[in-house]
């Protein structure tokens, strides 16, 4: 099942690991990026260094949460060596826990952003406009990828520290992208420096671009666990699986919102 679950998953395209968790919970300071500080400049011979000094940072905990579930197969399904049910119950299963862990991590996100009273956003033009006019007529004003230099620029003037390199986008705003591109996708992205990372937990029309480095972090206090247990009463095994982890977002600055991605114009 680990197999299964681990390729599908986008936590470490958002955030970075530090490994186990103990104690139920992550502490972490909110505020992870410090702009730069005007008192840093020229020393004069023998002048005092300049000191730089930080805003008290909020201490904050991100609590662990579960997230797991189970099946039950039949003896008889077993004494028949049919395959197919546990197969697809598996199948089902590990699909269900990637969805919630992805839109665990992405609802986590989200949620500090959103909290921010100066959230970046900036408008993008159509994607899905944008397949009506010809690749070779495309212009800054109706590229689709032209709101990654707004939102570059953006990030670049807070003088934070962060550098984009993921973009975050609905599957089917993806499908745009893709269409309008083809082959060339991977050489654009490229020039960005940036990985496209698709989710359905994204909203169709919104975009994030962000730093992976500095957004936040996530650990794990028990990995993915898949336990057996025999039901007598029902001549069944029950199988289960779960995976206990916690998501911090420190520095929602290092995320720029993208909207009007699919509007009609």
């Amino acid at each position: 099942m680990k197999d299964t679950i681990t390729p599908n998953l986008i936590l470490d395209q958002l955030y970075s690991s530090i490994g186990g968790v103990k104690g139920g919970a992550i502490l972490f300071s909110k505020g992870g990026l410090s702009p730069y500080a005007e008192t840093v400049d020229t020393i004069a011979p023998g002048a005092e260094y300049p000191t730089v000094r930080t805003a008290e940072l909020e201490q904050a905990i991100a609590p662990v949460e579960k997230i797991g579930g189970k099946f039950y197969i039949s003896d008889e399904a077993v004494d028949r060596n049919e395959m197919t049910e546990l197969r697809l119950n598996t199948q089902r299963l590990s699909n269900s826990i990637v969805r919630a862990l992805n839109k665990q991590a992405i609802q986590v996100l989200l949620a500090a952003y959103s909290a921010q009273s100066d959230a970046k956003e900036v408008k993008s033009a159509s994607w899905k406009a944008a397949l009506a006019t010809a690749k070779l007529n495309a212009s800054a004003s109706t590229d689709p990828l032209a709101v990654l230099a707004d939102a570059t620029a953006l990030l670049e003037a807070a003088e934070l520290g962060a550098t984009p390199n993921t973009l975050v986008v609905n599957p089917k705003d993806r499908a745009n992208l893709v269409k309008m591109y083809q082959s060339d996708l991977k050489d654009v992205l490229a020039v960005w420096g940036v990985t496209l990372v698709t989710t359905p937990v994204i909203a169709e029309g919104e975009g994030y671009l962000l730093d992976r480095n500095t957004t936040g972090s996530y650990g794990v206090e028990k990995p993915l666990t898949v336990e057996t247990d025999r039901v007598v009463g029902n001549d069944a095994t029950m199988v289960k699986a779960s995976v206990r982890m916690a998501f911090a977002v420190t520095s929602p600055q290092s995320v720029v919102k993208l909207t009007n991605l699919n509007s009609a114009k």
